[in-house]
């Protein structure tokens, strides 16, 4: 949650009393959050005097879930959800959700879809994602922090809401590639789904930071 508030204090003499204007950029999603920062602002008209202070209260982030569908964005976003939780000593879990609706194959022009519902297809994708996650444990491990790997079947953006909630995740920190405008509107994106419903604050990471 971030609030910011700014009081302006007009001291002309010809005012009696003093005007304020409030400016609050509130989280109304999730107004519980402990993690803010306060930002007080007067500013004193006439001679001007401009005093700034800023409290950061402590961040309570014990549970950092990553979505990695091994794109570089993902890896981007692995990245630097390891670094906040060596910061604030998280729990980082990599999660990869195999989706049932549809595998996915490059041809000359791009990502097409392709209907998949064989049972032995769907194994042989989990052990190819659990094989995935086994790299970014192994480039990301880190005696500091504690990091996990799970592996679900069915519709991304479903079950990354689902295991956040389960598990009580307090940020998800995800990847967005660059798709076009034309396959964001027949496909969507799975990050754009996860931030209009995740029970918790979502930072998004591009496969160019």
């Amino acid at each position: 949650m971030i609030l910011i508030f700014c009081n302006y204090y007009c001291s002309s003499p010809c005012h009696t009393s003093h005007c304020y204007k409030h400016f609050s950029f509130t989280c109304h999603k999730h107004p519980h959050h402990s993690s803010h920062i306060l930002c007080l602002i007067s500013v004193f008209l006439g001679i001007l005097i401009v005093n700034i202070e800023i409290i950061v209260l402590e961040v309570n982030m014990k549970k950092i879930l990553v979505p990695i569908d091994g794109s570089p964005a993902s890896e981007n976003a692995a990245e630097k959800a390891v670094e906040l939780a060596k910061k604030y000593n998280s729990e980082v879990v990599f999660l990869s959700v195999v989706d049932t609706r549809f595998t996915y194959t490059y041809d000359v022009g791009g990502i097409i879809s392709i209907p998949m519902n064989k049972p032995d297809f769907t194994e042989e994708l989990v052990s190819l994602q659990s094989k995935i996650l086994d790299f970014y444990f192994t480039k990301f491990d880190s005696p500091e922090i504690v990091i996990k790997k799970v592996v679900l079947t069915g519709e991304p953006h479903e079950e990354i809401i689902k295991y956040a909630n389960k598990e009580k995740s307090e940020l998800i920190v995800m990847g967005r590639r660059g798709f076009s405008k034309v396959r964001r509107f027949f496909v969507g994106s799975i990050t754009q789904r996860v931030i209009a419903d995740s029970p918790c604050p979502v930072l998004v990471v591009s496969e160019n930071d």
